[in-house]
């Protein structure tokens, strides 16, 4: 999440200085990593390590997911 917060305190600093077009870039970024923070280490569970993901870790991800999908589709209207 450190790169998240990164991008976004600058997003807020490109916008507070006019700067729009670099605050949508910042945005853009500060959502990235924090998609990759939320789902990457459940991720490599279920792609590397020997043991499986348990069904409450694959709910949570489901959750996750159906929240960003339905927020990005609110967001395109």
């Amino acid at each position: 999440m450190v790169k998240a917060k990164e991008f976004f305190q600058a997003a807020k600093l490109a916008l507070s200085h006019g700067l729009l077009n670099a605050c949508v870039q910042d945005c853009y970024y500060a959502m990235f990593w924090a998609t990759v923070a939320m789902l990457d280490e459940l991720r490599i569970k279920a792609a590397y390590k020997p043991e499986s993901v348990f069904k409450n870790e694959a709910q949570r991800a489901l959750r996750y997911a159906e929240t960003f999908v339905n927020k990005a589709l609110e967001v395109r209207k």
